[in-house]
């Protein structure tokens, strides 16, 4: 009993000694900071809601989606089954990889004056830039005829592309007009002439000139006469590509034959603005992209149903396919569809939006579409650029007129790629039948093919022709 009262003196002393005051400023200090950590978590969401709803309504839509599997995402044993089966993927008896047209190479405003930028495409490595003055669109081959560094990584001066190595200068035209600030002379050559340099006729000559065999010289004798007063030698020019810009877009002119363009890319109608765009690569030969236009049978089987509705809109196509029969237009495809959602099952269909589109193929590798809805007509502008013998950047970029808001624009757009991205697991799989077994119900492919043929020409690259020129030396 005395054990205990000791206790609970003791234990009365303890409280005695606490300082209340302290515990009340202890627990004031928590509430703080767990409001504070409160208020930053709530003030982060609400920041990032309002980002959202910013971009939605003000943004450009700019998505890139590459529907491929990404290697490093797969577990060993599904990545080992997938290389499997891409290396057992049977090629097919391709035509030419690369057709003669217009090609997309960016969007305009990815180049602002005095920009360079590097694009490969058509098996080809360009420097593209912006004009300081003229603000005109030129590319150039992107290796510097001098010693071979990338004129993208230089600068824009004037109107001409300076190279980052020995500050030799291009214009757009592809013309070598200036040498840098070589503390040297460049030489003055002149069969049997005296070269003026620190640098032997032998030394020189031998290395680099050629003779018109297109040989490196043997002697000094095999040098072409050749006087450069300016500096300059004619080797040193580079050469360039035929650029136009439509719709917001940078067009160049890829020809095998290295003929001059006879026909331009359309333009969208006017008075309609532009909300962003969609890109995605596509691993197929070019020409299978298109052929879905006159195989019409493919649109109420693969896009039946509408993507992430589960179940519930399905989709009823009707579509036509023809080619221009006029010389002025040879180079054109029309087409016209009809697209009917409806809601419920597959079975009891309640229409509930009808849209018309027409449009044209332009070439190999532009497609105009016109879409007309209840909210206006909307123009849609699709460009397909191959980056490799077998693989395709696709962009689609949407019109549309004043009055729709982006947020608007910018579903809409999602909604049309989504189709497409129903075809791409396709593409992406499928072989090249060059005698397909077709019946009566299949569409105008056959006609198709005639027609894009005549995008081929005699120096065409192939994928045999490309494969042989990487094994040589």
């Amino acid at each position: 009993m005395q054990d205990e009262t000791l206790f609970h003196q003791s234990l009365s002393k303890i409280y005695q000694s606490i300082d209340v005051e302290n515990i009340t400023s202890f627990n004031n200090i928590c509430i703080l900071g767990v409001s504070i950590i409160v208020l930053a978590i709530v003030w982060k969401l609400l920041k990032s809601l309002i980002s959202e709803v910013y971009s939605s309504f003000f943004h450009p839509l700019d998505r890139f989606i590459d529907l491929e599997p990404k290697l490093s995402e797969m577990k060993p044993s599904t990545r080992t089954s997938f290389l499997a089966s891409k290396s057992r993927k049977r090629i097919g008896d391709f035509p030419p990889v690369y057709p003669n047209g217009w090609f997309k190479i960016c969007n305009s405003w990815d180049l602002s004056p005095g920009q360079v930028i590097y694009k490969s495409m058509l098996g080809l490595e360009l420097a593209v830039y912006r004009a300081q003055h003229s603000k005109t669109v030129h590319a150039i081959d992107a290796y510097c005829t001098h010693l071979g560094a990338n004129l993208s990584l230089g600068s824009v001066n004037g109107e001409c592309l300076t190279c980052p190595f020995h500050h030799w200068s291009f214009n757009g035209e592809g013309k070598c007009v200036s040498v840098g600030d070589s503390p040297l002379p460049m030489p003055i050559l002149k069969k049997n002439g005296q070269f003026k340099s620190e640098l032997s006729v032998q030394d020189s000559t031998l290395d680099i000139a050629k003779n018109k065999s297109g040989k490196l010289a043997e002697s000094c004798e095999q040098v072409e006469e050749c006087e450069h007063r300016d500096g300059i030698p004619s080797q040193a020019h580079t050469k360039s590509y035929t650029i136009i810009e439509r719709n917001d877009n940078v067009y160049l002119w890829f020809d095998a034959e290295g003929r001059e363009p006879h026909w331009q890319p359309p333009s969208v109608r006017q008075n309609l603005f532009t909300h962003g765009k969609i890109a995605h690569h596509i691993y197929c030969h070019i020409q299978e992209i298109p052929e879905n236009g006159p195989d019409a049978n493919h649109l109420n089987v693969v896009h039946r149903e509408m993507r992430n509705t589960f179940g519930f809109v399905w989709n009823i196509w009707g579509a036509k396919w023809q080619k221009g029969e006029k010389k002025e237009d040879s180079h054109v495809a029309y087409f016209q569809v009809q697209h009917v959602s409806t809601a419920m099952n597959d079975r009891l269909k309640i229409p509930f939006s009808v849209v018309d589109v027409k449009g044209g193929q332009y070439g190999p590798g532009l497609v105009m579409f016109e879409f007309s809805t209840i909210l206006g007509k909307f123009d849609l502008v699709q460009t397909v650029t191959p980056v490799g013998p077998l693989h395709q950047h696709v962009e689609h970029v949407l019109y549309v007129p004043w009055y729709i808001p982006r947020f608007f624009a910018k579903w809409f757009l999602i909604l049309m790629t989504s189709f497409v991205e129903q075809d791409i697991p396709i593409w992406n799989t499928k072989t090249y039948l060059p005698k397909p077994v077709l019946v009566r119900t299949d569409g105008p492919i056959g006609q198709f093919r005639r027609w894009y043929s005549q995008f081929y020409s005699e120096n065409s690259p192939t994928l045999k022709s490309l494969s042989k020129r990487s094994l040589e030396w």
